[in-house]
């Protein structure tokens, strides 16, 4: 009976915590009940298991930060103020207020989120403690190995720790490039003002709702927009997942201190920032991905040039990774003729191979960058893009000194 009133709890204050009160999923019986399922069943399964009590007390303290936390952001997040979180709610007339039913509200949703989080918990930390031993004694603990059921593991892991933040923003966010971006796959003309192959991988992900949904709704709200968003959201999400966790799972494979392993682990997981920008469409999030494997490579590279330069699986997916790096950013392209310099300097006993295969990935780059895309009817970028700064210094220089300023610098 207990199990059932934790799992009612539950699936009460999530609807609360994510919908509003007049919303049509908040009254949506059907959700209700299977949430109240998954949540006893859930519940259920975890109270049979024999968790240490240390487990349990370390789960408690860990689900009641989480709850506050959670609590203060979504009261922030509404209301511009922790106040909301007590009832406080500003009137019509501009004067603070206090509504009890808010205030009931937001204590069955504190408490609904501390079960949630607390099952979790326990079922998390009693999977690491059953899989794996201290840390910090430097033995190998078996989730965290370099097989493929660990990459597996470690995917789907980072993957549901952001998946919570996402469904806060369900169908996903849509910001500053990504306007542009969207006009430029509508009207198909494309510039290089906005990242030419992040715009080409958004249009595709849009051409797929398109085909699905048969397009069709206003210039205001297209019918494919809503899939078009949720698709991408969740390809990016999975992609920058799964380079994370073979980040992780490549420090396992050159036997690097399991300690770092998981704190490498954790950072990239519960991160917030890392959950948020997982589904924010635009080009840097791809680009970060990219850089950390990039540095993955490298290190590769750093560690056996030898057996680097005579794999050619090894130098191929390098060089693919530095062309993709280079063109999901416009001056990405000068971090990676630096890094071509160096390389070619440190390793001079490979420069016959180092300056083919590196100096193939600048070649490549400009060859995509200049012939491909004229091809494909890409026109030349805005001006003020390039030279962002000295127009604003100009701007700055003009703003306090423009009665000073004689008539030939204007």
């Amino acid at each position: 009976m207990r199990q059932w009133a934790y799992a009612g709890l539950a699936s009460v204050g999530l609807c609360l915590y994510y919908f509003e009160k007049d919303d049509a999923l908040f009254k949506n019986s059907m959700l209700n009940v299977l949430l109240l399922l998954f949540f006893y069943l859930g519940i259920n399964a975890i109270t049979k298991i024999d968790i240490q009590a240390r487990i349990r007390r370390f789960s408690h303290y860990t689900a009641i930060g989480a709850a506050v936390i959670f609590m203060i952001g979504h009261s922030v997040s509404v209301d511009n103020r922790i106040g909301h979180l007590f009832g406080r709610v500003k009137e019509e007339s501009g004067a603070i207020g206090w509504s009890f039913w808010l205030f009931v509200s937001h204590i069955v949703t504190t408490a609904a989120l501390y079960l949630i989080f607390e099952y979790t918990a326990r079922i998390i930390f009693h999977f690491i403690s059953e899989r794996s031993v201290d840390i910090f004694t430097g033995k190998e603990p078996v989730w965290f190995t370099s097989n493929r059921r660990s990459l597996f593991y470690l995917w789907g892991a980072i993957f549901l720790c952001w998946l919570p933040a996402y469904i806060a923003y369900y169908p996903g966010t849509f910001c500053y490039d990504i306007h542009g971006q969207w006009s430029q796959t509508v009207s198909g003309s494309y510039d290089r003002f906005q990242l030419v192959t992040h715009t080409f991988f958004f249009g595709a992900i849009r051409n797929l709702a398109i085909a699905i949904t048969g397009g069709g709704g206003s210039e205001d709200s297209p019918a494919e927009f809503p899939l078009t968003m949720v698709l991408y959201s969740f390809i990016q999400m999975l992609l920058l997942s799964l380079i994370f966790a073979f980040a992780v799972w490549y420090m396992a494979k050159i036997k690097l201190h399991p300690g770092f392993r998981v704190a490498a682990f954790g950072y990239f997981a519960l991160n917030p920032i890392n959950a948020m920008f997982s589904f924010t469409p635009t080009k840097d999030v791809l680009f970060a991905g990219l850089m950390v494997l990039l540095c993955v490579c490298l290190a590769e590279l750093a560690r056996d040039p030898e057996h680097f330069f005579s794999t050619p699986k090894l130098w191929a997916g390098t060089g693919a990774v530095a062309v993709l790096f280079g063109l999901f950013r416009n001056n990405a392209i000068y971090a990676l003729l630096l890094t071509v310099i160096v390389l070619v300097l440190i390793y001079r006993r490979y420069l016959l191979r180092a300056s083919l295969i590196f100096g193939g990935c600048l070649v490549l780059y400009y060859f995509i960058n200049g012939p491909i895309y004229n091809a494909l009817g890409v026109g030349p970028g805005q001006f003020k893009e390039s030279f962002s700064v000295p127009l604003h210094q100009l701007d700055t220089v003009y703003q306090y000194h423009k009665d000073t300023l004689v008539a030939k610098c204007l």
